[in-house]
């Protein structure tokens, strides 16, 4: 079994809402939620990653936010909903420092 499966198994035996475990180095971050019948489902980055987006811009609305090309446009509807400047750049931290700086 992998990583991701056993904090799945540890979730549902404390009945979790979600699962969820970094790598590492933590550059890299999972998270599963509970479904109706009570299995997981992991999510997808874009999915994780909008989701944090939403929550990070409810907290501070009119901020900064920026995403790769790689990755899913729908952070750019999120951040039009909170009045927050928008920014895709190429892969890489660097592109993303750059916007942010």
């Amino acid at each position: 079994a992998g990583a991701m499966d056993m904090v799945m198994a540890l979730g549902k035996s404390v009945d979790a809402d979600i699962a969820c475990a970094n790598d590492p180095d933590a550059d890299r971050f999972a998270v599963a939620v509970k479904r109706p019948d009570g299995e997981y489902q992991m999510l997808t980055g874009d999915q994780v990653g909008s989701l944090f987006g939403d929550y990070l811009l409810e907290q501070q609305p009119n901020s900064l936010v920026g995403n790769t090309i790689v990755s899913s446009r729908l952070l750019s509807s999120i951040a039009k909903a909170h009045g927050a400047e928008y920014y895709q750049t190429l892969t890489g931290f660097k592109w993303l420092t750059n916007v942010a700086m």
